[in-house]
């Protein structure tokens, strides 16, 4: 392996040379227990030197190699073989220059010549080498070389310079998520079209209409007549890929395919091969499916290691592979319940994944060299415009530190396809001075700015810095609805809340201003200093289906519905000395201000966090009790509120909420427009300001601190440890259906339970009004079943965090959990309502739908008849 150090050469008048310590080497290879290899930048850009370690243990030089930028030993039949490897990083082909020396001699071989192979450069430069020596069939030594990138890229590179596989090791190490919509289909955004002329007249509307549906059938039947050979071949050409034998069955074991089975069937007929590959893993059957490009594509580049289309992008289109091998590889587009997405990842080595969730195979690659994690370990990502504004493409930009200038850098892409967004201004964006907090702008996204939310970028002087430059919000400093942000100081365990305030007149320079600022640490003494472990606030997608609950006796127990909400966990103290505690702060950022807090003795990480609705789940391991919990919090309006002053301005009936999903989204984006309209808008948005204190308030009234909202709380046991951080909650599109808790256990597994088993209204004696509204009976420990695991008999390694999404349907949800593996599944918490089953009888619908037609029929040819006979007679 390689060790970077610090040593030189010097010359000698026995040896040649000998080491310098005033001189710096690239680094060191360890070739055998007495010789080593160094590169330098110090001599030649492009030599090496190797050295022998004497009897007295003095570095002697041997010989020097050209073209050695990295080296590696291979050996076969007792004779040794330095491998050196230069690599060309400004050279898109033949950027490979691979040597071969006798390590004794340090001649080239001549049994193998010297040779150039092509390296994708968005896998960053070579880390480390290693070379597999064998004979092959005439005789004659071969190799194969296995590289390890930059990218954190493992590949095994044949003697020809043909990739023969390669693992993305930077998959282990992601560091953040986003779940796209795919775009629709072609006949789907020739519908899309239609409607982007609305200021013509009726006329050129109906023409349009016309030119609209003549468009989609052109391309139905295009679409029809394309997929005719493959239903008549999957129906006639079919073969059996795997033979029964004494040892079992073979279909149910996941085998790695040998390169003898993939060149048969790659060479023979592809149509067979892309069947084939079906019983491979998902991971393999994409890497398979290049393999046999490169060896379709052999005739126009020899010497390739990877699919190079010339640019640092590596994007695997469809249209680039062999129709006859789409039978899987169909086009990436949306279904009919919008469940295909497209997971965007980043890794820890700055490289970005477009993975397909359906198959899970990796559609395209970005390789950024330059990018660090920052400051909290991760990188962060955000969508600034969806695909709803078609035809305009989305665009997703991820925030990271760059290793060369320190600073934060913004790089925009398209996460359908990974190519750098060609927005004015919008590819690679230095930021000229370090920055506190990024966030998305609220509200509604502007036309004029063709729909791109804005970034909102705090700097150190406090000044905000609006990303692209040309969305530049105007705010007015009479706005009824300042914007407010915060920052999280994790190791201080101190919160600041700042309000966005226009400078100039026009609105457009920003600048923040300091409201609040809480310290959370109780102790300023190093041994009990707490530290933020964990944060989390609601979803800011999430939708609400109801704002109450109904409980036994009728009456309505309303939510606290609090936007600004956030719940922080913090530890501190020593677990040695039994000091050590865990404190819980749900904080109004807005107002900066405390709503409730709760102290855990003894108790520290492993600790989980999630905050969804009105209620709050966190877990902890109590040392006292030698265990974990689980604690829920809930939290409702308070109950003693008059109903005519209070609950009518924080609770909207159900007529105002029918109102507002009556009036369109973009007039309750104007308060203005709504002049003559009643009190609607006082209903359609929370005021932390008001709600949480008591003077000028809606309820200043009813006594102070009256609208600090009602907390229950209950604590669990859990009979498996959970991992740290890995807990989520369901989400579906409407929010109707039932939420689902998913932790991810230490036995590396997930559990999915249903909200109801972490509700803190669950108690011993059970009244007639909680068995009528519900609520399980209260048992300590909480039932994990082995039918809850959604991973069913799959270990998932180290998950580290779990990512859910909905879908279109309301009763499907997806999980995407990461961490040393990926795992991807559908869940139901209330099971699959709005789709008929599997086993629905379609044959019986049918004919007893056949047969009431008939009957019907009959039945009124018999009327008819018979009224006839009744006339005559």
């Amino acid at each position: 392996m390689k060790s970077r150090t610090k040593c030189n050469v010097f010359p000698t008048t026995d040896c040649g040379y000998i080491m310098d310590p005033n001189q710096t080497f690239a680094n060191m290879v360890k070739l055998t227990d007495n010789d080593f290899l160094l590169t330098s930048s110090s001599l030649e850009p492009t030599t090496g030197a190797v050295y022998h370690l004497d009897s007295s243990g003095i570095p002697v030089l041997k010989y020097f190699v050209n073209n050695a930028m990295i080296g590696c030993l291979g050996t076969l039949n007792d004779r040794s073989y330095l491998f050196t490897l230069h690599q060309n990083v400004d050279q898109y082909f033949k950027n490979l220059a691979l040597n071969i020396y006798d390590l004794e001699s340090g001649e080239l071989s001549k049994e193998l010549p010297p040779r150039h192979f092509t390296l994708a450069s968005h896998h960053g430069t070579i880390e480390s080498i290693s070379a597999i020596m064998f004979t092959d069939a005439t005789g004659a030594p071969s190799f194969r070389l296995l590289l390890y990138t930059e990218d954190d890229a493992v590949q095994l590179i044949r003697q020809n310079g043909k990739q023969q596989w390669i693992r993305e090791e930077a998959l282990a190490n992601i560091v953040a998520v986003e779940v796209i919509d795919l775009p629709v289909s072609e006949f789907q955004a020739k519908i899309e079209e239609e409607f982007n002329h609305a200021s013509n007249n009726i006329l050129e509307m109906f023409i349009q209409r016309l030119k609209s549906q003549m468009s989609q059938l052109v391309v139905w039947t295009k679409h029809w007549i394309y997929n005719i050979p493959n239903l008549f071949m999957a129906i006639v050409s079919s073969k059996p890929f795997f033979k029964h034998s004494s040892n079992g069955d073979l279909s149910k074991r996941r085998v790695l395919p040998s390169s003898s089975s993939l060149q048969d069937y790659s060479s023979s007929d592809p149509s067979s091969f892309s069947s084939y590959s079906h019983s491979f893993p998902p991971r393999w059957q994409f890497s398979s499916h290049i393999s046999s490009l490169n060896v379709n594509n052999s005739t126009n580049n020899d010497n390739t290691i990877d699919n190079v289309d010339g640019d640092k992008l590596n994007v695997y289109k469809s249209s680039q592979i062999d129709p006859k091998l789409t039978s899987w590889d169909e086009k990436l587009t949306r279904d009919n319940f919008n469940v295909h997405k497209m997971l965007v990842v980043a890794t820890s080595v700055g490289k970005l994944f477009g993975l397909e969730s359906e198959r899970g195979r990796i559609v395209w690659d970005y390789f950024v060299p330059s990018a660090k994690l920052l400051a909290n370990e991760k990188l962060a990502l955000f969508q600034q415009r969806n695909l709803a504004h078609f035809p305009l493409p989305p665009i997703m930009s991820l925030l990271f530190r760059s290793k060369i200038t320190n600073r934060r850098v913004l790089f925009s892409f398209n996460p359908i396809t990974g190519v750098p967004s060609h927005e004015k201004g919008m590819d690679l964006y230095t930021l000229k001075s370090d920055i506190i907090q990024t966030v998305l702008e609220p509200g509604s996204v502007s036309e004029r700015c063709e729909f791109i939310r804005p970034l909102l970028l705090l700097r150190t002087d406090l000044n905000v810095e609006v990303y692209p430059s040309t969305c530049t919000p105007t705010y007015s400093s009479s706005d009824s609805q300042p914007l407010y942000i915060f920052t999280i100081e994790r190791e201080e365990a101190r919160l600041t809340g700042y309000q966005i305030n226009p400078v100039s007149s026009d609105g457009k320079s920003l600048k923040a201003t300091r409201v609040w600022r809480m310290l959370l640490s109780p102790d300023s003494s190093p041994v009990n200093k707490h530290i933020i472990v964990a944060a989390a606030s609601r979803p800011p997608s999430e939708h609400i289906y109801s704002v109450g609950r109904v409980l036994g006796d009728r009456s309505v127990l309303y939510k606290y519905l609090n936007p600004n909400l956030i719940a922080v966990l913090t530890v501190g103290g020593d677990i040695n000395s039994h000091t050590n505690t865990l404190m819980i702060y749900l904080i109004d950022v807005v107002a900066g201000r405390i709503l409730y807090s709760a102290v855990h003795r003894r108790c520290s990480e492993p600790i989980s966090l999630v905050h969804s609705e009105n209620w709050i789940i966190y877990t902890y391991y109590n040392h006292k009790s030698l265990r974990n919990e689980a604690t829920v919090i809930e939290l409702y309006e308070p109950t003693k509120l008059s109903g005519e002053l209070c609950a009518s301005q924080s609770i909207p009936s159900p007529w105002q909420l029918f109102l507002n999903n009556l009036v369109p989204s973009w007039l309750l984006s104007n308060p203005s427009s709504l002049k003559g309209s009643g009190d609607l808008t006082s209903f359609s948005r929370f005021s932390s300001l008001f709600r949480a204190s008591d003077v000028d308030g809606f309820c200043s009234s009813t006594g102070e601190n009256s609208l600090i909202p009602q907390v229950l709380q209950q604590s669990y046991i859990l009979n498996t440890p959970p991992r740290s951080g890995a807990v989520t909650v369901s989400v579906t599109e409407r929010g109707i259906t039932a939420k689902n808790i998913i932790l991810a256990l230490q036995r590396n597994s997930l559990i999915e339970l249903p909200k109801s088993f972490f509700d803190p209204r669950r108690s011993l004696d059970m009244t007639s009004e909680l068995m009528e509204e519900g609520v399980h009976p209260y048992a300590p420990v909480l039932p994990f079943s082995d039918q809850a695991i959604i991973t069913y008999n799959q270990s998932i390694m180290r998950i580290r965090a779990i990512r859910t999404a909905p879908t279109g349907l309301e009763s499907t949800g997806l999980v995407f959990a990461y961490g040393l593996d990926l795992f991807f599944t559908r869940i139901s918490p209330s099971q699959t309502y709005d789709l008929l089953k599997e086993d629905f009888d379609y044959t019986a619908i049918a004919t007893v739908t056949l047969g009431m037609i008939i009957a019907s029929i009959v039945s009124c040819r018999l009327a008819t008849r018979r009224a006839v006979l009744r006339a005559w007679a």
